[in-house]
């Protein structure tokens, strides 16, 4: 088999002069015509009503569109094929791929290019109505665009006229200059324009997609996406919430589908448009089923043969003649592969593109031009990978934070190794041009956020990409924050050889005008902050965080860049930029800009400010007791032994309700009761959210985390939140929690079991461990409570104000105390020593066959230094090897120390180890422990020692700790 894959490469032919320049507009009256064929195509309809548009703007004089030529009156602007054109030597036959062509007659100009057959009607209001950027080639718009940038002066920078930029003139005249041309990059280019669907978007969607057009988009072939979500649709089970969808089951082959994720919720699936709640939804596809590739195999053909695929990513997706034909495959959004044993034989990528191959290969039975469009989606590198010749590959990167060399450099390693084994098959790029609104938004919800902004860098960016060859471009990015990043990189990508520094430079005085000096200076102030390594602090400097690295703005590093200096010379600067507007244009820009970027910027640093005052107020923190295993019933659980928790309003206030609360573990479970009395009516008594209570649990005050909602009817759920390809996600997750709850009138009570591996997401909890926690009663009938005040109403914004909890206790052990005195020459203090209000009368002596404690007829204590976890769960095992004359003692000292909080002594314990006689023998004593005055101990240290009249020489000490089926008195 062979595929044939076209090298285009950018060409720019400034032509012959075609006689006197062409005057469009004089004084304000129209000079020109518009002229169509009579059945002209989306591409050409879309071309006259976008040049006829912004003729008008630059002029305010409209230029007519005729379907005859005999009807124009002035130069006849010819758009698209037309018999007037093809009598001049140009059809649309002349021309392959994207190539299209610009060309100045001394008495007509005919903007021309390759248009795919599409002959549906433009409404230039409607968006739906314009030419498909997916599979369909449209460059007579190219030509349109191209005229109206290098003949008529004018720039696209943003949707809607307003971000238009050109020069008003009432005559305009144009150098007849001819040009053919051909996008460098031909595979694609375009973006996804972050939350353009969204209420309060800054653009209409039909602005928007004009914009996308105008910067030429396109996707012909290369992409990569996530494609396998049809097969659910036949043979997971019927989309219920769909009747088109539900239509395609055919019946139910659960072998299909990534095996191990019973009672899961989708693992991080998410089809909520689809179906109802289903536990075991299946994450994946199954991807070494030998069905499921020739299942996807027969869509593959079916696209290539124009036949649509129903419940695919891209339905429609079909072959276009001349262009090289690919189709999108990736796994489905999520990490939660097939656990079955042929999967688990594979590593993530090895599955991925073993898959990739066995599709290909099946494909290639059929339709051996096909190619499969596999992507690097988070995939390490691997020699092994074996990649098919019908396969085009889309390398996956977050350019944005390639100021960090540690990223940079591993993201080039990935890169170049990609591309050298990708050989000649065609390379793209899905990159990520985002900016710390993507953390403050999605993943770390402090909202306001200095911006980051990179023009300068990016230039060198995408001049490596054409110099090595990537056959396309796409992004995910904010138009509103990183235009111009975008306009420099598409018009790199469109002509490999574009002047960007000039184009950069030039952007400041057409958009803002008198005010462009001071912008240039704000632009360049942020960029400068953004894009500087040295800003960062130093783990995040040394911190690979993988391909998309989302998640380095915390709101900490974000206003690390945005100080308080920074931004008084940014205010400055918009001031200074404000007082320089010179037309309502200019304004009109400053106030998007200032809406989108500044004065939301000058917002976040006070409330970064307020929030950073509010981390300064203490969390709450405790130490959970460990009690008796209890066996998972919360019913029969004693809470009497358990931590109390006080609740208050979510600033921290008193509230009238009566509230009692506690927890306690038994290293199997985690334990807690809640109790409230006459409370208030709720207005919304039956929904969970506005209703219950809800616990929320992480290693870290940041997702991931759990988080279950318990309410008044009985029932608790757990929900997962955690980041996925660096997206926040939130959805139900199995629990084998146990509640036991009781509601009457207005009083409620209730007692949850959590089992230890629920707690956290890694389900990797012990004793001893500490994590994040909060729990709040959510209410509409009063103030809504919490234990740990968070200072605001949004739980998910305040998880920095999680308290600390350390959970007491510790599994069966013996803890390592240095502890054998035979043999040695000396024992550090760090180690061992004599008590401070002993060491002035008692003495130790060390010799080769053991230590030697003498009180001089007082009692002495020799500690140990030795910390070690334990709790009020715990017994103390304390054996000695010794011999003397008297009482042995031995004790324990207990400690408490919260997480982040400074060790405390807070108990001692002593009992008696035994008598001594003139033998040595193994001494042995058992001393439950016990907590004192109110506090918890976590870790504790041991002492032996002598009781008044005593001497005594131990050889060895060791202790070890048990769990008593009891709890101590």
């Amino acid at each position: 088999m062979r595929v044939i894959f076209f090298l285009f490469f950018s060409t720019l032919v400034f032509g012959t002069l075609a006689g006197t320049p062409l005057t469009l507009v004089r004084d304000g009256k129209p000079d020109a015509a518009i002229v169509l064929a009579g059945r002209p195509t989306r591409a050409a309809q879309l071309g006259a009503l976008e040049l006829q548009h912004v003729l008008k703007q630059i002029t305010g004089t409209e230029i007519p569109i005729v379907r005859n030529a005999s009807e124009a009156k002035g130069i006849p602007l010819f758009v698209g094929e037309s018999p007037e054109t093809v009598k001049r030597g140009l059809k649309t036959a002349n021309y392959t791929g994207e190539e299209y062509e610009v060309k100045c007659f001394p008495d007509a100009v005919v903007l021309i290019g390759n248009d795919s057959p599409d002959y549906g009607d433009v409404n230039y209001k409607i968006w739906q109505t314009f030419p498909s950027i997916d599979q369909n080639l449209h460059t007579t718009l190219y030509a349109v665009y191209d005229f109206l940038e290098d003949l008529c002066d004018v720039r696209f920078y943003l949707p809607g006229d307003s971000g238009t930029a050109f020069t008003p003139r009432r005559t305009l005249t144009v150098e007849g200059k001819d040009f053919k041309r051909k996008p460098s990059m031909e595979g694609m280019r375009y973006q996804n324009f972050i939350g353009q669907w969204n209420p309060g978007y800054p653009f209409p969607f039909r602005d928007v997609r004009l914009l996308a057009l105008r910067w030429k988009s396109v996707n012909l072939f290369g992409m990569s996406n996530h494609n396998t979500m049809a097969l659910w649709y036949r043979y997971w089970a019927p989309a219920v919430k769909n009747p088109a969808l539900a239509k395609m089951f055919i019946e139910k082959r659960p072998e299909y589908f990534a095996q191990g994720y019973r009672g899961r919720y989708g693992a991080g699936l998410k089809m909520s448009w689809a179906y109802h709640e289903d536990p075991d939804l299946p994450p994946q596809v199954c991807a070494t089923n030998p069905d499921v590739i020739k299942l996807l195999a027969k869509m593959v053909v079916n696209a290539y043969r124009g036949i649509e695929n129903p419940g695919a990513t891209y339905p429609k997706l079909h072959r276009l003649d001349g262009v090289l034909f690919s189709y999108p495959m990736l796994f489905e959004d999520n990490g939660s592969l097939c656990r079955c044993p042929r999967c688990r034989e594979f590593s993530k990528g090895g599955l991925y593109f073993n898959f990739i191959y066995n599709l290909a290969t099946e494909v290639a039975k059929e339709e051996p031009n096909a190619c499969i469009g596999a992507g690097a989606y988070a995939c390490p590198y691997s020699d092994e990978y074996r990649f098919p010749e019908n396969m085009t590959l889309q390398l996956m990167y977050g350019i944005h934070a390639w100021y960090l060399p540690c990223i940079y450099n591993r993201h080039m390693e990935l890169y170049n190794a990609y591309r050298k084994k990708a050989g000649s098959r065609p390379v793209t790029l899905w990159t990520y041009m985002l900016s710390p609104k993507w953390e403050a938004t999605r993943i770390y919800k402090y909202e306001k956020f200095f911006p980051g902004f990179y023009p300068e860098a990016i230039i060198p960016i995408f001049r490596k990409f054409n110099a090595d060859g990537i056959r396309g471009w796409f992004a995910e990015t904010y138009l509103e924050i990183n235009f111009l990043e975008c306009y420099l990189a598409m018009n790199l990508c469109s002509n490999s050889k574009d002047n960007s520094e000039k184009r950069l430079e030039e952007f400041f005085p057409r958009y803002f005008g008198a005010a462009a000096v001071p912008m240039r200076e704000y632009y360049r102030e942020v960029e400068h902050a953004f894009w500087n390594p040295a800003n960062y602090p130093k783990e995040v400097r040394e911190r690979y965080s993988g391909i998309l690295n989302l998640g380095t703005h915390t709101d900490r590093v974000n206003w690390g860049l945005g100080t308080p200096e920074r931004l008084a010379k940014l205010d400055k600067l918009f001031k200074e930029t404000q007082a320089k507007a010179d037309s309502e244009t200019v304004k009109k820009r400053l106030e998007l800009f200032g809406k989108t970027i500044h004065f939301q910027m000058m917002e976040g640093r006070s409330l970064y400010e307020k929030r950073e005052s509010i981390r300064r107020s203490p969390v709450s923190k405790m130490a959970v007791p460990m009690i008796p295993d209890a066996g998972g019933d919360p019913e029969k659980l004693d809470f009497t032994r358990g931590e109390k928790m006080p609740f208050n309003t979510l600033f921290g206030k008193t509230d009238p309700m009566p509230v009692s609360a506690a927890i306690a573990h038994d290293r199997k479970y985690l334990y807690f009761t809640y109790s409230e009395k006459n409370a208030p009516a709720e207005k919304m008594p039956d929904d969970p959210w506005s209703n219950s209570v809800e616990l929320f649990f992480g290693r870290t005050p940041e997702m991931p985390f759990h988080h279950f909602v318990v309410t008044p009817g009985g029932k608790a759920t757990l929900y997962l939140h955690s980041i996925i390809n660096g997206i926040s996600t939130f959805g139900k997750t199995a629990s084998n929690a146990r509640l036991s709850s009781r509601k009457n009138g207005n009083d409620w009570s209730f007692s949850l079991a959590i089992p230890f591996a629920e707690i956290v997401p890694d389900g990797k909890l012990k004793a001893a461990d500490a994590l994040y926690m909060n729990i709040m009663r959510t209410r509409t009938g009063g103030p809504s409570l919490s234990w740990s005040p968070i200072f605001d109403t949004s739980y998910l914004n305040t998880l920095y104000r999680m308290g600390r909890v350390h959970l007491s206790g510790t599994e069966p052990c013996k803890p390592e105390i240095k502890g054998d005195f035979v043999g040695r020459n000396r024992i550090p203090e760090r180690e061992w020593r004599m008590l401070g209000a002993h060491k002035k009368y008692a003495k130790e002596t060390l010799a080769p066959d053991g230590l030697t404690i003498d009180g001089a007829g007082k009692l002495a204590y020799y500690l140990s230094e030795t910390l070690f976890e334990a709790g009020s769960g715990n017994r103390l095992i304390i054996e000695a090897e010794a011999s003397g004359k008297g009482t042995a003692l031995a004790g324990f000292l207990g400690y408490c120390r919260l997480p982040g909080e400074p060790l405390k002594e807070i108990s001692f314990q002593r009992v008696v180890l035994g008598t001594l006689g003139p033998e040595t023998k193994t001494l042995r004593a058992v001393l439950p422990l016990l907590d004192s005055s109110g506090k918890r101990i976590t870790h504790g240290k041991i002492f032996i020692g002598t009781d008044q009249d005593s001497v005594m020489k131990v050889r060895k000490v060791g202790i070890a700790l048990d769990i008593p089926e009891k709890a101590a008195e």
